[in-house]
């Protein structure tokens, strides 16, 4: 009963698909038929493919080496980089060369030479992509070249972006040809990646809206490497600019990760392109100051604003602005010639301790919040009568004369 099941399942299987172990068995033996016929064509077949894999050893070792020597004796490193892009693919160029001669000469049957045929095009197609990546290393090597000549540091970052978008191009076009030299339609190929792309294109919106964002700073360009920027409170140097983000170092020495996404719909404080540092102090004196000793306080401060090299002389002010709550206070506004950090935090302290030393010199005190208590145990103040305030503006409560035009016209 069993052998039986077998037998039918086999008998089955043989009249719904061709057995592929029978297939490959008269492949075997109508290539040994060709072989036991023409040997001697074999023979020369295969001393074809030692010629061609002796003749790659010997341009490997001798032809491309000259090649390579004498790219680097010239000034350029662009011909170097040609060589080295071509130097590998050319070797194997060689074999496959080799290959598609010995079968040319071999009479081998319809069907194993269109398999044949359709080999060799596919190692050719795969030769020209291998050439064609490695050609974008040079490509980008260019663009390197193109973006060191300008002053930005942001266009830096195309040069990866350009290499890696031209070796996915061409390795896709590459993938595309070999699958439709394969013989599968290309067509629905194209479709399942037309599909396959929408899929991708909802599920990853974000990333999407992220590459947008990078292109808007590239095209933009707010900010480049090495700037000081500050975006949604997050402030730090930039580091690096990338396809889906844009890296900060904040000066806690944290890395901050942002979408390009956000940066580009928010505005972006950019410290780096200041032309100068600004200075905005008020500072406060006693309410006992005297106004003349106000006013050559005043003058002394503006003085040391006006002598100092340091200080950028386009546009400074020092005045005595408001009567505050526990000072008199004195603006004092500038703008220093340095936008470094360290160094506007220097000027900014000398010029300060020179203003201390002032104040320190015309026995003026510095102000702070107090609060004065008098307790009166004498008369009260006395007041002057409100006759004589009358006898100046007139009587509480009596109208201002009238004008002597407009007696005229009433006695008119």
């Amino acid at each position: 009963m069993h052998g039986a099941l077998l037998a039918a399942a086999a008998a089955v299987t043989t009249t719904a698909q061709p057995s592929a172990a029978g297939d490959l068995e008269a492949l075997w033996r109508r290539l040994w038929e060709g072989l036991q016929r023409s040997g001697h064509l074999y023979v020369l077949a295969f001393g074809i493919i030692f010629v061609a894999f002796v003749t790659r050893r010997l341009i490997a070792g001798l032809l491309l080496q000259w090649l390579a020597r004498w790219s680097r004796s010239t000034r350029t490193e662009l011909d170097d980089r040609i060589v080295e892009a071509i130097r590998r693919p050319l070797s194997f160029a060689i074999v496959v060369l080799g290959l598609a001669l010995a079968g040319a000469v071999l009479p081998l049957s319809a069907e194993v030479e269109a398999v044949f045929d359709r080999l060799i095009t596919v190692l050719a197609i795969g030769l020209v992509g291998w050439v064609a990546i490695n050609l974008c290393d040079v490509v980008a090597y260019l663009v390197e070249q193109l973006t060191d000549r300008t002053a930005s540091s942001l266009d830096d970052q195309l040069v990866p972006i350009v290499r890696r978008s031209l070796k996915l191009f061409v390795g896709l076009m590459a993938f595309i040809l070999i699958v439709q030299n394969l013989g599968y339609p290309i067509g629905a190929l194209l479709a399942g990646f037309s599909i396959g792309g929408a899929a991708i294109a909802l599920a990853s919106q974000d990333t999407l809206a992220n590459v947008f964002g990078s292109v808007v700073i590239f095209v933009d360009r707010p900010f480049q490497i090495g700037d000081w920027i500050e975006v949604e409170g997050l402030e730090g140097v930039v580091e690096e600019v990338g396809l889906r983000s844009t890296r900060i170092r904040t000066f806690a020495k944290t890395l901050i990760t942002v979408p390009n996404s956000k940066i580009a719909h928010k505005a972006i404080n950019n410290y780096s392109r200041m032309p100068k540092r600004r200075v905005k102090q008020v500072i406060g004196i006693g309410y006992d100051t005297e106004p003349a000793r106000v006013r050559a306080v005043v003058h002394a401060f503006r003085t040391i604003l006006r002598e100092d090299e340091r200080v950028d002389q386009q546009f400074w002010m020092v005045h005595f602005s408001d009567f505050g709550a526990s000072s008199l206070d004195i603006f004092v506004y500038y703008f220093t010639k340095t936008t470094a950090w360290a160094e506007y935090m220097q000027v900014k302290e000398e010029i300060s301790l020179r203003f201390m030393e002032t104040l320190e010199r015309m026995g003026v005190e510095i102000a702070f919040p107090t609060r004065t208590v008098y307790l009166r145990q004498d008369a009260p103040l006395e007041k002057p009568p409100l006759e004589a305030w009358e006898a100046v503006e007139g009587p509480a409560g009596s109208s201002p004369p009238a004008p002597a035009d407009a007696d005229a016209a009433d006695d008119g």
